[in-house]
């Protein structure tokens, strides 16, 4: 169906009608854009510094320093032995929780709740033991009181009482 002349006219009026634009509202129209222009480039000029050029590099980040564990002493209820190269070593004073690791050296403890060995071949001697995590091989740990329950999957570990 061709479009006759008269419904392009009046699809033309009704959708751009053809009324002048008035010098006033011109005006208005260029105004508006331009004070948010304005007020634009005054906003990025608050943002940037006025000594870029001599702005200095953020300095690298400083690696975080670890503390090491204490080692032989309790802290916290936390004691680290360290059996290293077969010393023998004595916590008289026991402590809740005692970490051995190293290879064929001996301990002596006061009271422990948790014993765990992590090396292989130590010999420890504590007073009373609650818990021995076995997860070395081939240590041996003698205690006085009830037997302590044993977890770990070391092997030739022996754990009796004295």
């Amino acid at each position: 169906m061709p479009i006759s002349r008269i419904s392009v006219k009046y699809l033309l009026w009704n959708i751009a009608p053809l009324t002048p634009i008035r010098k006033r509202d011109m005006k208005k129209t260029l105004l508006l854009p331009l004070t948010l222009a304005a007020a634009l480039g005054l906003a990025l000029v608050g943002c940037t510094s006025p000594d870029a050029d001599r702005a200095e590099p953020t300095p690298d980040p400083t690696p975080s320093t670890q503390v090491a564990a204490p080692d032989d002493e309790c802290v916290d209820g936390v004691a680290f032995m360290d059996l290293t190269d077969g010393v023998d070593k004595e916590l008289p004073d026991g402590c809740e929780t005692v970490v051995v690791i190293g290879e064929g050296g001996s301990l002596t403890l006061g009271p422990v709740t948790t014993l765990s060995l992590m090396g292989n071949g130590t010999t420890v001697e504590a007073d009373t033991v609650t818990r021995v995590e076995l997860g070395g091989d081939d240590n041996v740990v003698t205690h006085t009181g009830d037997a302590p329950e044993q977890v770990g999957d070391g092997t030739g570990n022996t754990v009796t009482a004295r």
